[in-house]
């Protein structure tokens, strides 16, 4: 059973973010959870505002930024994260935009 009919269905709440196909964007304060290298490359985040983790996909050019800024596992970090909602208007893949570390 799909996540979004569930939801509507017992509940009576849409979790639609947006239309499909549009831009979300978040930018927080995140607690570095995991860093994976292998492939997929991706890192995990602890969003400090909602408690919540969200798994972000890495380029070989985001890896790139996150050792100039020396990021680590359980380090704090400002990032910019943005997704592209699918055919129900949830997000699904998340890419990395900006990070800094936070000193």
């Amino acid at each position: 059973m799909k996540l979004r009919y569930f939801m509507a269905s017992e509940f009576g709440e849409d979790i639609a973010i947006a239309d499909s196909d549009a831009q979300v964007e978040r930018t927080g304060l995140f607690v570095v959870a995991d860093i994976d290298t292998e492939d997929p490359m991706e890192i995990s985040l602890l969003d400090l505002s909602v408690g919540q983790y969200v798994i972000v996909d890495l380029s070989n050019e985001d890896m790139f930024k996150l050792n100039e800024q020396n990021v680590e596992v359980n380090c704090s970090i400002i990032a910019s994260i943005a997704s592209v909602t699918n055919h129900q208007g949830i997000t699904a893949d998340w890419h990395l935009k900006n990070v800094y570390r936070v000193k």
